[in-house]
This record gives C-alpha cells, structure tokens and sequence, in this order.
C-alpha cells in the first residue's frame, strides 16, 4: 500500500465516520407502550407531568449567562486641509453582563417524567423514517 492509497483510505474512513455521526445527532425519540394508544399516553404523559410538578416546582433563578468587560476608548486624529489637527475620542466604555431566567428544577423534574414513564411500561424508541 503506498503512502497515496493509505491517505484516501484514510479519508473515506473519516468521511464514514462522520456521516455516521451526523446522522445518529438527528435521531429522533418517541415513547411507545406495548398495549396503550397514544390517546392514552398523553394521559399517562399528563399524570406524569403533574406529579413531577408536585415534587420539583419551578424554582426560578436569576443566572449571569456573559461576564462584563470594557471596551478600550479611541482616538482619531486628522490633518485639515489647512494644516489644523482635528482629533475625536471615545472614552473606555464598560458593558455590564447578560442575565438570564433559568429553572432550577427542569432537569430533575424532566428525568422525573421519563422515569415515570418507564414505570408505566414505556419505552422510548427511534423513530423510522
């Protein structure tokens, strides 16, 4: 095998690899009951939810999602046609951080449902295309 075939070996073999894994990201989920209708599992779903509720309620918090920092001021300066300097500035500018309104809960409260689910004899399964 020369060093040529060995690199276009080498690279079918990675472009297999992520192909495979471009398509495994968009796989898609769904939960499926041996003998329940899916009328029936959006009341499963529902009781599910509600009890989860019950036991993680939402927990709002402020989190800070981007510090802040500053901006370094500017100086332009240009010679007038009559041989006058005109200069502009900008002053450093501070630029506070990002807030953002996250749910403390969601995670557990979620995991909650699926385990739920599963008790009720769900699986969660890929869907065909």
């Amino acid at each position: 095998m020369t060093l040529q075939t060995a690199g276009r070996s080498s690279l079918k073999t990675l472009a297999a690899v992520l192909v495979a894994a471009t398509l495994a990201g968009c796989t898609q989920y769904q939960w499926v009951h041996p003998t329940r209708t899916p009328a029936q599992y959006g009341g499963d779903r529902l009781a599910c939810e509600s009890r989860a509720a019950a036991l993680y309620p939402s927990t709002p918090v402020v989190v800070q999602t981007s510090g802040g920092y500053f901006e370094p001021g500017w100086r332009s300066c240009n010679r007038t046609r009559y041989g006058d300097v005109y200069c502009r500035n900008a002053p450093p500018s501070y630029i506070p951080p990002n807030y953002a309104v996250q749910d403390l809960n969601a995670s557990p409260r979620e995991k909650m449902v699926e385990a739920c689910l599963y008790q009720r004899g769900y699986q969660l399964v890929p869907v065909q295309r």
